[in-house]
C-alpha cells in the first residue's frame, strides 16, 4: 500500500445482527454500539443488565466502536434514544449500579443530581458513615480550605488516599455536597470556584486546549500520546473525556 493512502476493508457481516457494515480495522466486528452491548451484557436478577467487558476502576464498563470510546451505560442510552445534545450532561444510574447499561435504569442529569437522588432514596449512607468511606467532614474540610487556596487535586488525592476524580467532586459540590462549612470557610470556596478553568493559578491548560482535547479524544489518536501533548497525566486526560472535570465548559 502506497504511503499516505488509506487502507479499506471488504464489507462483512456484523457478528450480531448480521447486517453488512463496512469495518474501519481488521479487527471491527460490530456495526453499531448496540449490538456491542447486546453480545457482551448479561441480565441479572435484580433487573440490572450487567456490562461484561472491560470495566474502569470505579466500575463502570468502557465500549468502543472503531475509534469511538465511551461509558458502556452513556453507549447504551445513545443507542437506544439518539445523541444527546449537551455533552456536559451525565447518563446516570437509578439503580446504582454502575455497570448496569438496562436503559430502563438510565436518566439524563448532572452527577450532582444522580448522587442527590440516591441519597434521597435512602440507597446509600452519607460521609463517613458508610462503611466504605475514606474521608470524615473534617478531612473535607480542610480538602475544601487547601482547594480554595489552590491546592491541585492530584496533590491532595495523594494526601487522602483517594482519587483525583473524588476530590474534583468535592470541588464542584458533586460529592459530599450535603455538607456546609463554616460561613469563612464557605465564603472562600465560592471565591475559589470563581477561579476554576484556565483563570485558576495552578491550571495547565485553556480552554481552547480542553477543546482540542475532546476534539482528539474523539478521533483514532492514542490517548496517551494526547495527554503527552497537552503536558498532563493519563488519567487527567480521561477526566476531561468522560466530562469529570472541566464539565462546566461547552
Amino acid at each position: 500500500m502506497r504511503k499516505g493512502t488509506i487502507r479499506t476493508f471488504p464489507m462483512k457481516p456484523c457478528k450480531v445482527c448480521g447486517a453488512m457494515m463496512q469495518p474501519t480495522s481488521g479487527r471491527s466486528t460490530f456495526c453499531s454500539f448496540a449490538c456491542i452491548i447486546a453480545l457482551r451484557s448479561e441480565v441479572r436478577p435484580s433487573g440490572c443488565i450487567e456490562w461484561t467487558g472491560y470495566r474502569d476502576h470505579f466500575g463502570y464498563g468502557i465500549a468502543s466502536l472503531g475509534s469511538r470510546t465511551m461509558p458502556a451505560h452513556r453507549a447504551a442510552w445513545v443507542a437506544a434514544n439518539g445523541p444527546i445534545p449537551d455533552s456536559s450532561q451525565f447518563v446516570c444510574h437509578k439503580c446504582d449500579n454502575p455497570p448496569c447499561v438496562n436503559v430502563k435504569h438510565l436518566f439524563i442529569g448532572t452527577h450532582a443530581e444522580n448522587t442527590l437522588d440516591r441519597i434521597r432514596k435512602g440507597r446509600s449512607a452519607k460521609g463517613e458513615a458508610s462503611g466504605r468511606a475514606k474521608l470524615t467532614k473534617a478531612k473535607v474540610s480542610a480538602i475544601r480550605r487547601a482547594l480554595a487556596r489552590g491546592a491541585t487535586s492530584h496533590k491532595l488525592a495523594r494526601q487522602y488516599g483517594t482519587s483525583a476524580q473524588t476530590i474534583d467532586g468535592i470541588a464542584d459540590g458533586s460529592y459530599w455536597g450535603w455538607f456546609t462549612c463554616g460561613d469563612g470557610l464557605q465564603n472562600e470556596i465560592e471565591v475559589a470556584r470563581d477561579r476554576r478553568g484556565e483563570a485558576h493559578p495552578k491550571s495547565k491548560l485553556t480552554e481552547q486546549n480542553v477543546r482540542d482535547i475532546r476534539a482528539l479524544g474523539k478521533t483514532s489518536m492514542p490517548r496517551k500520546q494526547i495527554a503527552e501533548q497537552f503536558n498532563i497525566s493519563l488519567g487527567g486526560l480521561e477526566s476531561i473525556l468522560y466530562g469529570y472535570s472541566w464539565k462546566w465548559l461547552k
